[in-house]
Order: C-alpha cells, then structure tokens, then sequence
C-alpha cells in the first residue's frame, strides 16, 4: 500500500472525470464471479443506478483519497486507487468504499459500505 502525492491523486482524479464526463459508458462496474457481490447487494438493496455511481466518483477529490495497491489480479496488473465517501441511503449515510483503477476507461471494482476503518491520509492537511 502507498500513499501518491496530492498531484498524482488530483492527476488520476482528473483523468477519471474527463473519461466519465465523455460518456458514462466509460465507467465499468466489475461483476464478481467467484466470491460474493458487495457492490451488486449494495446497488440491488438501495436501487443505485450507473448514473448514480458516476456521480458520486466524479465528486471525488484529495480529502476522499485513502491508498493506492497494487491490482492483486496479477493478470491485470497496474494499480488500484482507494477513495471513500459518505453516501445517502433511505436510512441515512454509510461510508462507500470505492475502489478504482483507469485501463482505458473507468474501472469500478468495488462500491459498497466499507467493511473496515478507511483513513484519509490529506483530511486534516
């Protein structure tokens, strides 16, 4: 796990806007096949649409950022960008997290409530 300067974050940040601002087909919200779906359980129980989704990731900025990892899919390779956000459900607001990486359009592997404490390494500076 690493922690990117504030120019490398507001730099993928502003990559991922401009390819969702294109077209919001450029945001592709990975199925799991193997273990179980957070995200699709998350979007299912709230009715959380795509545009929803890109919405929220194009309101993203350095406060929101928590780490940068290497992709464990090794096929896949490159890196992974962690980003949480407080969010509106029916009962009120829960902490996504938000996991993305850029291969030649957004990749959104994980949306869901976050299962573990998230820090934000720029909140306070």
């Amino acid at each position: 796990m690493a922690i990117r300067t504030e120019d490398e974050i507001n730099d993928f940040l502003l990559e991922v806007i401009n390819l969702l601002e294109e077209d919001t087909l450029n945001l592709y919200i990975v199925p799991r096949q193997k273990s179980k779906d957070e995200t699709n359980e998350f979007r299912i129980q709230y009715n959380i649409q795509h545009e929803s989704i890109c919405d929220v990731i194009k309101e993203l900025n350095i406060w929101n950022y928590s780490s940068t990892e290497e992709d464990r899919d090794s096929k896949k390779g490159g890196e992974v960008w962690i980003f949480g956000k407080m969010f509106q459900v029916s009962s009120g607001f829960v902490e996504v997290y938000i996991k993305l990486k850029i291969s030649g359009r957004v990749v959104c592997l994980s949306f869901h409530p976050a299962k573990f404490k998230l820090t934000y390494p720029y909140l306070n500076n």
